[in-house]
């Protein structure tokens, strides 16, 4: 963009800080790529729609699947 003419202090980069989270069909299979689901996952306590977590919600959780407030 820039060395096609744009001015670099009207730029605007934006970056997507949200998470989807669906539903796995047979949990027992543990999680990664490429797992079937059976829908969208929970939804989270602020933006309350189902399979879709903003940052605010996803950064509180860590990889064993805890959850914690920031406060805490």
């Amino acid at each position: 963009m820039l060395r096609e003419g744009a001015d670099r202090n009207k730029l605007v980069l934006g970056i997507p800080l949200y998470g989807r989270i669906f539903k796995l069909k047979n949990a027992e299979c543990g999680v990664g790529l490429q797992k079937d689901s059976d829908g969208a996952g929970l939804q989270g306590p602020y933006v309350q729609e189902p399979g879709f977590w903003g940052y605010n919600e996803v950064s509180f959780c860590s990889c064993d699947g805890i959850c914690r407030r920031e406060t805490e």
